[in-house]
């Protein structure tokens, strides 16, 4: 992203023609760029502590702290579904967790086990 990010801002210097265009597709690129550092990057089970990691923070949650952990499927435009986790604490935001080389399915398994073991400890 970061070559076509400068020939757009390039082009918006060089041409006047295409300076709007230019400009909105270089502020797309640089979106594009962003959003991963504020995606989960790592999920940490360890007995009765759960850790969320992203690029710019670390959450620790013990069981009792979560609110609930489940599956959404999202079916997109030509019908292709796409899954996540979402982790929801019973304060702040929720975490969706998805890419991961292990699958969406088996992440959720873990966690639900995890989850369902120390819950009530």
């Amino acid at each position: 992203m970061v070559p076509i990010l400068l020939l757009m801002v390039w082009l918006g210097m060089a041409s006047p023609e295409l300076r709007t265009a230019s400009f909105i597709s270089a502020g797309f690129c640089l979106l594009v760029m962003i959003i991963p550092f504020f995606q989960v990057s790592a999920v940490k089970l360890e007995p009765n502590k759960l850790t969320i990691e992203s690029f710019f923070e670390e959450k620790e949650f013990s069981a009792r702290q979560i609110k609930e952990i489940k599956m959404q499927s999202v079916t997109g435009r030509y019908g292709r579904v796409t899954n996540f986790v979402n982790v929801i604490p019973a304060e702040g935001k929720k975490y969706p967790i998805s890419g991961f080389q292990e699958g969406d399915e088996l992440v959720y398994g873990f966690l639900m086990s995890w989850w369902n073991q120390y819950q009530n400890r």
